[in-house]
Order: structure tokens, then sequence, then C-alpha cells
């Protein structure tokens, strides 16, 4: 007989995305209505309209705990530690606080970014063995030459931090949150995505890696594995027929930026759309307009690119322009430390 089991789930936004958090919220709960499912969302100077449409989604599902938490006093607490923000925010941090603000009785939490959309049960992945390590991650799929700027081998796991099951009793006992601000102490959060970054260098022997289902990202949706492997190696990865099934056999879905836009933006190309608009229409958020897309000349030749030139082609570009921004962000990082110091 299948035995419920708690589900706990953490999110962080302000108010500008405040509303994915709640599409989010809406996916997780349809996809799971067995299960009770407690809910911490901590949150930047949301405004009184969101936050009402959040707190009426407690009226829908009678499975629903929601803890809304002011994210405010963390915030306050990361200037005063000179913590590098990430593309001019602090709210993926708020995610580093949270021992401080779960119950005590919260065995195992999933960490997800408000741009994520659950689309199948939650049940599997909390009650896997995670083998007696911290966080339970996902690969990134956008590694190669990233992985050597941290001193990483090309065999090595690189994850990304988007999806973390957290082990709440093994990441306290191996003082994960007192060696990670050490280290931002110490200023090694210098990389073009710091809070990632860190969590990587922190983490790099603490790791259960995940099947790519659990955190399906946008350029396996979208592109031949064949294209992916023509430029990233296939040492430390998952196999083509790992990534067909979760392509095939999606649970979590992490719809970040692709083509300079999100899902919510006006004539996107994003390979999670159809996903999101499913989600975006039985949320409080339904009527929303979509925004306006990216303007600068960088994402208009991106877009033109990939509807232009075979796949391939285009994604060799893509990858080169992406290893050049990060190598400008990492530069950046590095004079933002010196100055603070």
């Amino acid at each position: 007989m299948r035995k419920n089991i708690m589900l706990t789930v953490l999110y962080t936004a302000n108010d500008g995305y405040l509303p994915y958090l709640g599409i989010s919220l809406v996916s997780l709960l349809q996809n799971n209505p067995e299960e009770q499912v407690r809910v911490y969302a901590v949150l930047s100077e949301a405004k009184k309209d969101n936050l009402d449409k959040l707190n009426s989604i407690r009226t829908r599902y009678s499975n629903l705990d929601l803890r809304i938490i002011d994210g405010a006093p963390y915030i306050a607490r990361m200037k005063k530690l000179k913590m590098i923000q990430y593309r001019q925010t602090f709210v993926p941090n708020l995610r580093l606080f949270f021992t401080e603000y779960i119950d005590r009785d919260v065995d195992r939490l999933l960490y997800l970014d408000s741009d994520t959309l659950v689309v199948g049960s939650l049940h599997e992945l909390f009650a896997m063995d995670m083998g007696g390590n911290c966080v339970g991650v996902v690969l990134d799929s956008l590694t190669g030459a990233y992985k050597h700027r941290l001193g990483y081998r090309e065999e090595e796991p690189y994850f990304n931090s988007g999806v973390l099951l957290i082990d709440v009793a093994q990441w306290n006992r191996c003082h994960c949150t007192e060696e990670l601000f050490r280290m931002i102490e110490r200023g090694d959060n210098i990389h073009a995505n710091p809070d990632q970054d860190c969590l990587n260098l922190l983490l790099h022997e603490k790791i259960q890696v995940l099947p790519p289902e659990f955190n399906l990202q946008p350029h396996h949706m979208c592109l031949p594995d064949s294209t992916y492997f023509s430029c990233y190696a296939r040492r430390g990865y998952y196999t083509e027929q790992q990534l067909r099934h979760a392509v095939e056999n999606p649970v979590i879905i992490h719809a970040y930026r692709f083509l300079g836009d999100f899902c919510w933006h006006e004539e996107n190309l994003h390979p999670a759309s159809m996903y999101y608009e499913k989600y975006k229409a039985l949320s409080p958020w339904r009527e929303q307009p979509q925004q306006p897309a990216k303007k600068n000349l960088t994402f208009r030749l991106e877009k033109l690119a990939y509807r232009c030139l075979p796949t391939k082609w285009y994604f060799k570009i893509w990858c080169w322009m992406q290893q050049r921004y990060f190598a400008q962000q990492d530069n950046k990082n590095r004079r933002k430390i010196h100055e603070m110091v």
C-alpha cells in the first residue's frame, strides 16, 4: 500500500517573481493531490495584490500548509556579509538561511526556483535513498569549460542549484551552513553564478546525483542529444538514454531563460511555454498579460540565429557566447570583492 508523505518545499521570490512562484506552486499541487504539502515562501518586498493571490491558493487546495516569511532581515544580513548579488538581486540567497526558519520536524526539504514547473508526482523523489549525502541534485546542462573555471576535472559533477533536495539532518551534521558563510566571508563567491558556484564548491563530495527528469533544463527539450554532445563532453554527465527518458517523462521542468526570454515573455520560443500556460490558466494570475520581451541586440541576434541557422551551428555560437559571458562575470565579481575589502 502506498504511504502518503509530507512534501516540504521552499521557494524564494521578490514581488516581480511572486506570480511565477504562485504558478509553480499551483503546478506542484495539481500533480500531487494525495500528499500533504508544506510550503515556505520567503519573500522580499511583496505587494498586497500578489500576496492576496498567493494566499487565495490555500482555499482551493486543502492539502496545502503555506508559511509566508519576510526575507528583509536576511537580506540585511547579506549586505553586512558583503555577499555578491545574482543578477542584481539577493533573493536567490534567501534559501541559504533555511535552517533558521523551517520547523524542527522537517527532515527533507525541496528547494525550487520560482521558474520551475512541477509536472509530475514528487512522491518518488521524497522517498528516494540519498545515500547519506546532504543534497540531491541534477547536473547542470551548461557545463564544459565552466567546470575548469572552478578547478574541476571534466568527469567531476557540477550541478544546477535551481532544484535542491536537502537532507536537513545530514546538512546540519556536516555543518554546511557554517562552512558556507565562512566561504562567503573569505570572498569565495566571485564566480559568474555566485550562489550556485558556492554551493557546488561546498557540497562537491556531499551530493546524490538525481535523474535529469527532476530538473529538466530547456536545452534538452529542444536540442538533439547529438547537438548537445557536439559542444559538451559526455564524461561526467548523463547518457543519451537518461536524457531521452527525462524529456519523455519530466517531473520538474526548470524553465529558466531561453533565447533571452522566460515563458512569460511575449513572442517567446521557450520549449516549456505549453506547460507554463497550462498552470497559469489554473492560477490566480490567469489574467496577467505576457511581459515585453527583452529587446537588446544580443537577444535579438540570438533569436535570429536560432530561427535561421542549422541547430548545430546555432548551438556552437551560443556556447561560445555563454563562455565569454561567464568570463566577463567572473572578472566583474572579482572587482566587486576587491572593492569591498
